[in-house]
């Protein structure tokens, strides 16, 4: 927005002065000008002369007065026109425009930290300024398009396509500063997603983790849901007898069937240690349901065959809102108490199993 500074300092939108207006600034505000009563005759000598009174007038007003006199010098030698073709440009246009779409392009993501938020603004700027073209920016390398690359690695592709014709070499040229600008707060934004989503996740299970829970909780105030508390049986004796990485293995392995038996839930999440929590919208028999074959699969998993001399297997407890608690917590700990009450009756027979 820098060029919409006046020289003297009446412009805007913080009124800098002189040599405080960036100097990309005060070339573009008098290529801008020229453009503007130029491109309406392209090739007219009057144009053109109208157009170099207009800058001399505002001279050390509107515009830097070095500039207008080097272009006043210059501008003979760089505007030139193809009268043969209804695109022609002239130099001075092109970079006026150029220039415009990279600093709406500045504009268009200056804070944004939501990768979604950068590629639709990105999006947006490239259908508007290649017109005909269909655009889009895609997270991570792919065959076709412009490389967007950040410290020597492609966080992402630029792909427009014209089915008409193909983008010119100032076009390509173009895009290929568009990967440039946006390279930095691209890469950044998805590497702050990326840590946010690590920080949500389980790294043994690939599950949630408790932070993911806690976070989930507030939004379920309200709501009819059911939690479903998880404890792993004997898995202690897993560790102890097996080692520390196939207890690993195992914890990996239920968070795999917790998947698969709970396909609908809402959450799935490992509390921490053998501790695992759904969170449903399904209605308790069908969630019944799902507990007895994730049981079963826990149990017939070959993997889990070593440890069944162990009795090795999952407790669960089931408690819904609002019929067992008005609240998260609530629900939380009558489940809790169906999980240790189930527990407890597998010890018990499981001590008689032993006896016997």
């Amino acid at each position: 927005m820098a060029h919409h500074e006046r020289f003297d300092g009446s412009g805007y939108p913080n009124g800098l002065a002189g040599k405080g207006i960036p100097l990309g600034a005060r070339v573009l505000a008098v290529a801008d000008v020229f453009d503007t009563c130029t491109s309406d005759r392209v090739g007219s000598e009057e144009a053109i002369d109208r157009a170099i009174e207009i800058l001399k007038h505002g001279a050390g007003t509107l515009f830097d007065p070095d500039i207008v006199s080097v272009w006043e010098s210059i501008h003979r030698d760089v505007v030139s026109w193809n009268p043969a073709t209804t695109r022609a440009y002239t130099h001075i246009q092109r970079a006026t425009s150029e220039i415009k779409i990279l600093e709406s392009l500045a504009d268009s993501i200056a804070g944004v930290t939501d990768v979604k938020e950068i590629i639709a603004g990105v999006g947006t700027l490239l259908k508007s300024s290649f017109p005909g073209c269909k655009a889009a920016v895609h997270v991570g390398e792919h065959d076709e398009g412009i490389p967007v690359i950040f410290s020597g690695s492609v966080v992402a592709t630029i792909s427009v396509y014209r089915p008409d014709e193909p983008l010119t070499e100032d076009e390509t040229r173009l895009l290929t500063v568009i990967a440039e600008k946006i390279s930095g707060t691209l890469n950044n934004a998805i590497a702050l997603e990326a840590a946010k989503r690590q920080a949500t996740v389980d790294q043994l299970t690939g599950l949630a983790n408790r932070h993911a829970f806690e976070r989930i909780s507030k939004s379920l105030a309200g709501q009819h849901c059911s939690i479903v508390l998880v404890d792993v049986n004997a898995f202690k004796g897993v560790n102890d007898n097996f080692g520390h990485q196939a207890g690993d293995a195992t914890l990996a392995r239920i968070g795999a069937h917790l998947r698969a038996a709970f396909d609908h839930a809402r959450l799935l999440c490992r509390l921490g240690g053998d501790e695992f929590l759904v969170v449903s919208m399904a209605d308790t028999r069908t969630l019944r349901m799902q507990i007895r074959n994730f049981r079963k699969m826990i149990i017939w998993d070959p993997a889990h065959e070593p440890y069944k001399k162990l009795l090795f297997g999952v407790s669960c407890g089931l408690a819904n809102i609002p019929a067992d608690g008005k609240t998260i917590e609530q629900a939380m700990q009558r489940a809790d108490e169906r999980m240790y009450a189930v527990k407890t009756r597998f010890k018990q027979w499981a001590s008689r199993v032993t006896a016997a």
